[in-house]
């Protein structure tokens, strides 16, 4: 098993290859390499999230995401600063978390990421709303253009696959692939129960 002691992504000399490190027990590195024409057993299988160190790992992501998330909500909905800026920042940040989740929940798990953020769509303006509203003073969802809530929504939808994630590690869900099917059904219907409750889409639509 392997135990995450530090990481980081670089490139390296002919910018073509991001290298993710980290140690095993036996004090020994190990390199995930991301390259133009290799792709590493980790993101095709998410192994790293079998090791004890996933629940670290997860503690640090939700503790950092939800920062970086702030701010970018913030920089969103900003009136005093460009919103280049916000852009710049949270596309950023975005990517590289993308990165990251490509490593450590392997590209099955994306996949119902992007499955699930198309329910995300029907509901997240709901939760940008609330937290709206509860932030920012005189804030409405509808009285922005709608290219204003891409950057919150896409950190809404990493943030919630994120949670996801985390109760499929504490189930162990991940050791049994029909658990992890039946996790990823319950998931999907929570999504469409919450969108039933408490989502008013048809605003949204014809705010499009």
């Amino acid at each position: 098993m392997s135990v995450i002691l530090g990481s980081m992504f670089k490139l390296n000399g002919n910018m073509k290859k991001f290298i993710f490190n980290f140690k095993t027990k036996t004090g020994s590195d190990r390199k995930i390499t991301i390259g133009k024409n290799s792709i590493s057993k980790s993101i095709q299988s998410g192994t790293i999230m079998k090791s004890k160190a996933g629940f670290f790992v997860f503690i640090f992501f939700l503790v950092h995401m939800l920062m970086f998330g702030g701010s970018g909500f913030a920089l969103a909905y900003a009136t005093d600063s460009p919103y280049l800026f916000a852009l710049m920042h949270g596309g950023i940040a975005i990517l590289v978390y993308i990165i990251f989740y490509l490593v450590i929940f392997g590209i099955d798990a994306i996949k119902w990421m992007v499955i699930n953020s198309i329910f995300g769509i029907l509901q997240t303006h709901e939760i940008i709303n609330l937290i709206g509203t509860t932030f920012i003073n005189n804030y409405n969802f509808f009285s922005y253009p709608f290219y204003r809530h891409i950057i919150p929504a896409t950190y809404i939808i990493l943030y919630m696959f994120l949670i996801r994630q985390f109760i499929n590690y504490i189930l162990k869900s991940h050791k049994n692939k029909n658990r992890e099917k039946y996790a990823n059904w319950f998931f999907i219907v929570i999504n469409l129960i919450f969108i039933l409750l408490l989502g008013d889409t048809t605003n949204l639509f014809l705010s499009l």
